[in-house]
């Protein structure tokens, strides 16, 4: 892999696939989100919430492992599998602050990106009867003053109040989520049909965005989570 690049070349991304047929991963991901689900379903039926690797594993096909040791379970963590020599990303949890209160084997997300899907053999994964797909996006961004220094409560419940305005004038979703971060919001376009509906639903966003920020005079920032002059502080927000 050329490390000049924090992308894969083509030549990388089709050893991948060849050494991980993209219809083996997928089958291997579809036993995995299953056996998650029944797992996640059952978890009130039992004290223990504990991940047995070698079950998963004997369950997807190939070794599972964790990136980092789960029996930090409030700590986040990263489910592999390999094929090969190759790994990738079967699911996630976040760490304990951010669960609301629930396990680690709760939190556990499945990650349905397949990575053996490339130019190469995109057309062989198309389904016969689906032709077009839903496309949605969503943004998330910080919250600042000119200056750097953090908002407050009130200055960020300003900015969703004037961001609800304008965007109802714009005609898209006029709410914005709270994130872990106190001044941090994520803005969203709900999945729809047709590229041109959500080109102009994320026109309406940066329109409502730059006309709340005229009006509560607080910054957009793309690239941060929070305020260069502030402390990470999470909101009170559920």
């Amino acid at each position: 892999m050329d490390t000049s690049t924090p992308l894969p070349t083509n030549e990388t991304l089709i050893e991948f696939s060849t050494a991980v047929p993209w219809r083996e991963m997928e089958q291997q991901k579809r036993q995995f989100n299953k056996a998650l689900a029944e797992a996640q379903a059952a978890i009130h039926k039992t004290t223990d919430d504990t991940l047995d690797l070698d079950q998963l594993s004997q369950i997807v096909g190939v070794p599972v492992t964790s990136l980092y040791d789960l029996s930090r379970t409030d700590n986040a963590n990263v489910l592999l599998a390999e094929v090969n020599g190759k790994r990738y990303v079967l699911g996630s949890a976040v760490s304990a602050r951010y669960r609301s209160g629930k396990s680690l084997l709760e939190s556990i997300g499945p990650y349905n990106l397949n990575p053996s899907v490339n130019h190469t053999n995109l057309h062989e994964t198309d389904e016969p009867m689906t032709k077009m797909r839903h496309l949605g996006a969503e943004i998330e961004l910080g919250l600042v003053h000119a200056d750097g220094v953090s908002p407050s409560e009130d200055e960020m419940q300003a900015f969703i109040q004037a961001y609800y305005r304008h965007g109802l004038r714009a005609g898209i979703y006029p709410h914005l989520d709270r994130e872990a971060c106190q001044y941090q919001v994520e803005a969203h376009i709900a999945p729809s049909i047709g590229y041109e509906k959500t080109r102009k639903a994320l026109e309406g966003i940066m329109t409502a965005l730059v006309a709340s920020g005229e009006e509560t005079h607080l910054r957009t920032a793309v690239l941060s989570s929070y305020p260069t002059e502030s402390d990470f502080r999470t909101t009170d927000h559920p």
